[in-house]
């Protein structure tokens, strides 16, 4: 009786230890701060798990596209989408003792990139430097050091003037580090002037003339050429500059009759110097903006590189020139995008005195946004 005592006494222990060592596992949930994404944007994750031996738990995360860049084996993680839009599926499995759980959960990736210009709520920031409480959505625009930027943290919005004035133009620049990324290209942002645009730039009367500070903002891409094209002759920037307040150089729109307040042209680089190699100037009255009137703004090219802007729905232009372009000189190679710079107003460059920084015009700036799928922003969108 007693050895059979003994051996029930080891058989319970036994069969204890096995639970002990198993322990208990539930998956309360796989969490992500936010419902939409961009590509190529640094996604933290977690996962909520219940157990009663928590210290054994292992977690695996895997994902049909994209990578996870840090968090095997811990409840955190940081996802790296793909460069192409769509839905994707990203997942944790943990394993505590013999039991295990998997938690999917579906991302939409629905830009290329998306920069809301986000702040911690303290104190006014540069915009190419990351908010230490913006958890996904680093602020990863570049400036020339004369130009100030500066979050504004009621409006989350970018406010953009220039310390010095002895530029032409002030450029934030949006690079792009996918070296595959080649139109389609499609972006918008919410844009406008606060304060000092001037009323004239290049024309008093019928006479040509330069004012201190010019009166544009423009969009322009810059390009690199295609390895597999042939030749090297290839465009290497592509612009979209528009008037919002007075005229521009004394060009004459020849269907309205009125000067124009907006500009496209492309410059091609690969046989000696870099040329403009096609210039069009048109008015549109969508262009023209107030004081403190801020308007969606959206510039593409298209899949058969057709280029389009729209101004809060309403197209303003359109033009085949890149079509032309390409079957003019037989290429048929991409146009692979390196960049994405908004042009702001800043000094004259052309020999006149320089302005005062305080009398250089202030831009407004926000929610700047770029899809590669072949999408065409319209200025309508609620991003």
């Amino acid at each position: 009786m007693k050895n059979l005592s003994v051996i029930l006494l080891l058989v319970m222990a036994l069969f204890t230890g096995c639970r002990e060592e198993e322990g208990s596992l539930r998956i309360d949930s796989l969490s992500v701060d936010g419902n939409e994404f961009y590509s190529f944007q640094r996604i933290k994750m977690w996962m909520a798990v219940e157990s009663d031996n928590l210290g054994m738990a292992d977690y695996e995360w895997g994902c049909d596209a994209g990578y996870f860049s840090e968090g095997q084996g811990i409840s955190e993680a940081t996802w790296i989408p793909p460069g192409e839009t769509g839905e994707y599926q990203v997942w944790c499995k943990i394993t505590v003792g013999n039991k295990t759980e998997t938690r999917y959960r579906t991302m939409n990736v629905s830009h290329y990139f998306f920069d809301y210009f986000e702040h911690d709520g303290t104190t006014a920031i540069s915009v190419n430097t990351a908010p230490p409480n913006v958890r996904s959505r680093p602020l990863t625009w570049t400036g020339v050091s004369n130009l100030t930027r500066t979050v504004t943290p009621a409006t989350k919005s970018c406010v953009i003037s220039a310390s010095g004035a002895t530029a032409t133009t002030g450029l934030l620049t949006k690079p792009f580090t996918d070296p595959d990324l080649k139109m389609p290209f499609s972006c918008m942002a919410t844009i406008g002037w606060n304060a000092n645009m001037p009323a004239e730039w290049g024309r008093i009367g019928d006479s040509l003339t330069y004012s201190l500070v010019p009166n544009l903002i423009g969009y322009g891409f810059a390009l690199s050429r295609d390895l597999d094209a042939a030749g090297l002759l290839y465009v290497s920037n592509v612009w979209f500059e528009w008037f919002p307040r007075g005229t521009n150089m004394g060009q004459i729109d020849s269907g309205s009759g009125e000067w124009c307040n907006g500009r496209f042209y492309f410059m091609q680089s690969g046989v000696g110097a870099t040329t403009v190699a096609g210039t069009e100037w048109f008015y549109h009255p969508a262009l023209l903006s107030g004081a403190g009137e801020y308007k969606k703004v959206a510039f593409s090219i298209t899949n058969d590189y057709t280029v389009v802007a729209y101004v809060n729905g309403t197209k303003v232009f359109e033009t085949d020139a890149l079509k032309n372009w390409r079957s003019a000189n037989n290429y048929t190679g991409n146009f692979n995008l390196t960049s994405w710079a908004i042009e702001v107003p800043n000094g004259s460059g052309d020999g006149v005195t320089a302005p005062a920084a305080t009398t250089v015009p202030t831009i407004y700036l926000a929610n700047t946004v770029g899809q590669n799928n072949g999408y065409v922003y319209t200025g309508v969108e609620e991003n």
